[in-house]
């Protein structure tokens, strides 16, 4: 069963499997993801690693690790139940990398970049999928 996750991660914590991202999600701590891991993430929501947090995320090139949407079925567990999940390029908000000591290699993100509307593409609701803002190390990664 997927894990739900959301609110201020504040202590040291390892992901791995499927982590339903329920409610936007902010690490001040350490937060290690496992490779194969699938993330995924409601509709509007975002995971911002602060400048004071620490991300070790190494994925592997047979075991990706995965950021996407909760509508995205052809990954990790079928979070949509009986109806066919329908992901659309904007689902989720995006993944912000602030601090200096991140390790993100082998990943995709997908179905991100919209901050309220998925699927538009009015210019002020679109983000980065991934905004890197600190010194951080990303390695074959997809986005």
């Amino acid at each position: 069963m997927a894990r739900q996750v959301s609110g201020f991660l504040q202590s040291p914590d390892t992901w791995e499997g499927t982590i339903h991202v329920t409610g936007d999600v902010t690490v001040t701590s350490q937060l290690t993801i496992q490779p194969g891991t699938v993330v995924k993430v409601d509709q509007g929501k975002q995971i911002l690693i602060r400048s004071e947090g620490q991300l070790a995320a190494s994925g592997a090139a047979n075991a990706p690790i995965i950021f996407t949407s909760t509508q995205d079925d052809s990954v990790g567990e079928d979070l949509t139940g009986a109806a066919v999940g329908q992901p659309l390029r904007g689902h989720w908000q995006q993944l912000i990398l602030q601090p200096n000591n991140v390790l993100l290699e082998h990943f995709e993100v997908r179905y991100a970049g919209n901050v309220v509307s998925p699927g538009n593409t009015y210019n002020p609701y679109r983000v980065p999928s991934l905004l890197v803002t600190g010194a951080s190390v990303l390695r074959n990664g997809l986005v």
